[in-house]
């Protein structure tokens, strides 16, 4: 288990952490992190990732190989674009993007079938009337 440095005040890019790919859990919640996703875009064995309430920008492109994700918080932050990096996460269960700039449709959701948490409120996203997530 990896310790929790939530609250901590810390500040700065996430960069120092690109190394660390064997991470499976991280908790980062309540800090000042700046910069975006590129630093976990090899985190292949990464399962719980909370970085929510910071001040990432960007977008979830990085995250796109994380496909063992379970838990994945990203709310309140600054990130913008679509979904669609998510969508190669089937095992994700919990998901929480809300207070960012996401846009576009819910779509890429489709294939997280396992989701039964899920928090988008805040962004500009939308699901099609003709369109069955499941």
């Amino acid at each position: 288990m990896c310790p929790d440095s939530s609250n901590n005040h810390l500040s700065g890019p996430l960069e120092p952490i690109r190394g660390c790919t064997a991470l499976r859990e991280l908790f980062l919640d309540n800090n000042s992190f700046t910069g975006g996703l590129v630093p976990f875009q090899d985190f292949t064995e990464l399962r719980e990732l909370f970085v929510s309430n910071n001040q990432l920008e960007g977008g979830l492109g990085p995250i796109r190989g994380c496909t063992l994700l379970q838990e994945l918080f990203l709310g309140d932050n600054h990130l913008e674009g679509d979904l669609k990096a998510i969508s190669g996460c089937t095992r994700m269960e919990v998901l929480s993007l809300d207070d960012n700039n996401l846009t576009g449709g819910l779509e890429p959701l489709k294939s997280c079938k396992g989701v039964r948490t899920l928090y988008l409120a805040g962004s500009v996203l939308a699901a099609r009337d003709d369109y069955s997530l499941y």
